[in-house]
């Protein structure tokens, strides 16, 4: 039975499309460990999955040597015949070359150019190159040749990528030609499933099909800035449609931060992952500019309104506008007008974004993956 080891980062939207292909493995025979970090346990609780728990994960630019000695502490690596490695996480990645294990990485969005790169060009410039010191200061200790400078593997997204073959959990056509992707590089669509839910008849809301449905949805990032927007625009919505008997709103959010009584018609859901249960449900969608949430608007083919909180998140807005899918408003534009401004736009998407969504669901990323790493073990199970 061949033995794989899937690492992934802690985010859900990491984490997720590397249990669904732990999931996916194991079904086909294969034998699967998944390193992850605590918090994420219970996704994986009953599955048959072997859990290993890490703790040093939290920030993957740093505490790299503390994160590799944490791994070799709980694993003895010539157990496994693969690694299949997030390409944001460089330890275990290293860990496959010093001992010689094959490994595939995968990462959940695309390596941007690095003038579409977001923040002073000079500043990303100077993480990079103290990021490169960084990882040769790990790959001397456990001998390893340094990186060679201004390495592909210096970047935060690509320090852990495989010379034998990466995936790229994204749709193809979120993808234009100012994006220049690695070699050994194979896009296989967006792998951001939801779990099955114990109690998933509880998300089912009775909405009533005369009356229009909104998601909003936020982030499980936890910056401070993030929550300040995310927290703006949830109120934003409230006020434009509380009460307001034609609509009815569903906020998707872990944090309970709402003092205060909703009205009748705007619902709140703490539960995570949840999105493949809501977004079935409604209309249209307000939501932010993360890769993989916006994945999982387009497979269900609902027009969107995105407010970009950070990061890449612009540009991905600006794909899907291209696509005519979505409008978006920057934090700075937050106001009543704007949302109901943009939301009457977005009405007029629902062909294109069904069409779409016609072409996504024509993918199957989750069969494609499982071939790719059977062929690269040469059809073992």
């Amino acid at each position: 039975m061949v033995k794989v080891l899937i690492s992934s980062q802690r985010l859900l939207g990491h984490f997720l499309p590397a249990l669904n292909i732990g999931l996916a493995l194991q079904e086909q025979g294969y034998n699967v460990t998944l390193l992850g970090h605590e918090q994420n346990e219970n996704y994986v609780r009953g599955t048959g999955i072997k859990f290993v728990k890490v703790g040093w994960d939290k920030i993957p630019n740093l505490f790299l040597d503390e994160f590799y000695n944490e791994i070799l502490a709980k694993i003895n690596p010539h157990y496994y015949d693969l690694f299949f490695c997030d390409s944001t996480q460089p330890p275990p990645a290293y860990i496959a070359e010093r001992y010689k294990i094959p490994w595939i990485s995968f990462q959940t969005t695309v390596p941007f150019p690095f003038d579409l790169i977001p923040g002073n060009p000079i500043v990303n410039k100077r993480f990079q190159v103290n990021y490169e010191k960084n990882l040769n200061h790990l790959r001397s200790i456990i001998h390893l040749p340094n990186l060679s400078k201004g390495s592909v593997r210096s970047r935060g997204d690509l320090a852990g990528i495989s010379p034998y073959k990466h995936l790229v959990f994204v749709y193809p056509e979120l993808l234009n030609n100012k994006i220049q992707l690695p070699k050994n590089t194979l896009l296989v669509g967006n792998l951001n499933n939801q779990v099955e839910q114990n109690n998933k008849g509880k998300y089912q809301f009775g909405l009533s099909p005369s009356k229009t449905k909104i998601l909003v949805c936020t982030s499980s990032i936890p910056r401070i800035e993030y929550r300040e927007v995310m927290n703006r625009y949830i109120e934003l919505v409230i006020d434009a449609y509380g009460n307001d008997n034609s609509y009815e709103v569903i906020i998707s959010d872990q944090r309970s931060w709402w003092g205060k009584e909703l009205p009748s018609n705007i619902y709140w859901i703490k539960d995570v992952p949840i999105h493949d249960y809501l977004l079935p449900q409604v209309n249209y969608v307000v939501t932010h500019g993360g890769c993989g949430t916006l994945q999982n608007v387009i497979k269900y083919g609902k027009p969107m309104i995105i407010i970009p909180l950070g990061d890449d998140h612009e540009i991905w807005a600006d794909l899907c506008n291209q696509l005519g899918i979505s409008e978006t408003i920057l934090p700075s534009q937050l106001n009543k007008k704007n949302l109901l401004n943009k939301m009457y736009c977005i009405a007029k998407s629902m062909n294109t974004s069904r069409n779409l969504q016609k072409t996504v669901l024509s993918y199957n990323p989750t069969k494609h993956t499982v071939e790719i790493i059977r062929n690269f073990l040469g059809g073992d199970t």
